[in-house]
C-alpha cells in the first residue's frame, strides 16, 4: 500500500510507503486523514486512524567550555628511548698509550741533537700529558663513567670525565695507569701493565734528556 501527501502540507504531493512516511516525519508524529491518504487505482480510500510516527531524536546540545569532558582524551603511550649501545672500541685507549710511547722513543733519539733538546723537552713534557688527558676524558665519557648507573659499592658515583681530565693533567704518571686498569669495569680491555711500562719509559726518557742537556751545558 502507498500513501500520498496532499497539497497544503510541508511535503510536495508524491507517493510514499508507510515506512518512508515514518522515516521522513518521525516515529511519533501524528498525521491526520487530511494530510495523508492511501492511493488506490480503483477508488480513493481514507487512511482511517491517525498514523503514529516516532519523533526524530533531539539534536545534541552544543558543547561549551563550561561543560566538563565526559571522557579523557585518548593519548598515545610514551615511546621509550632505545638503550644506547655500549662503547666497545679500543682505539682511544691504544692511542693514549701510543703517544707517550712514541714520545719516549723520540726523546731518546733527541739526546744526540743538542741544539733541539730544550725545544723537544718542553713540547713532550707539556703536549703528551695534555693530549693523553683529553683522550682519557673522552673515552671515560663514552663508556659512561660517572653516570647515574656507574656507582661504587657504597652507592656513590665514580669519577666522571671532568675529574679524569684534570687528574690526568696534574698527575699524569699516576692517572694513566689507573684509568687503564679501570677500563675493564666498562667492558674494555685492561692495559694496566702496558701503561705502567709506557709511563716508566716516558719518564726515563725525560730524565735521560735532562741529564744530557745538563752535560751539554744547555741546562744548569
Amino acid at each position: 500500500m502507498q500513501y500520498k501527501i496532499r497539497r497544503g502540507t510541508n511535503v510536495s504531493p508524491t507517493h510514499y510507503t508507510l515506512a518512508e512516511l515514518q522515516q521522513q516525519h518521525g516515529a511519533g508524529t501524528l498525521l491526520s486523514d487530511d494530510e495523508v491518504s492511501p492511493v488506490d487505482a480503483e477508488q480513493w480510500q481514507p487512511l482511517g486512524p491517525a498514523l503514529a510516527v516516532a519523533p526524530p531524536p533531539p539534536a545534541p546540545a552544543p558543547l561549551t567550555h563550561a561543560q566538563p569532558m565526559t571522557h579523557a582524551p585518548a593519548t598515545a603511550p610514551p615511546i621509550a628511548a632505545a638503550p644506547r649501545a655500549p662503547y666497545t672500541s679500543e682505539a682511544l685507549g691504544i692511542i693514549a698509550l701510543a703517544i707517550p710511547l712514541a714520545a719516549g722513543v723520540a726523546m731518546f733519539t733527541m739526546t744526540f741533537y743538542r741544539s733541539t733538546i730544550i725545544g723537544w723537552l718542553n713540547a713532550f713534557c707539556i703536549g703528551v700529558p695534555l693530549i693523553t688527558a683529553i683522550l682519557i676524558a673522552v673515552e671515560s665519557g663514552l663508556v659512561g663513567a660517572g653516570s647515574g648507573t656507574d656507582l661504587r659499592p657504597n652507592g656513590k658515583r665514580r669519577e666522571g670525565p671532568v675529574i679524569w681530565l684534570f687528574g690526568s693533567i696534574l698527575l699524569w704518571c699516576i692517572t694513566l695507569p689507573i684509568w687503564m686498569f679501570r677500563r675493564k669495569q666498562y667492558g674494555l680491555r685492561s692495559y694496566g701493565g702496558v701503561s705502567i711500562a709506557v709511563v716508566l719509559l716516558y719518564m726515563g726518557a725525560i730524565l735521560v734528556l735532562v741529564m744530557r742537556a745538563k752535560d751539554a751545558g744547555i741546562l744548569r
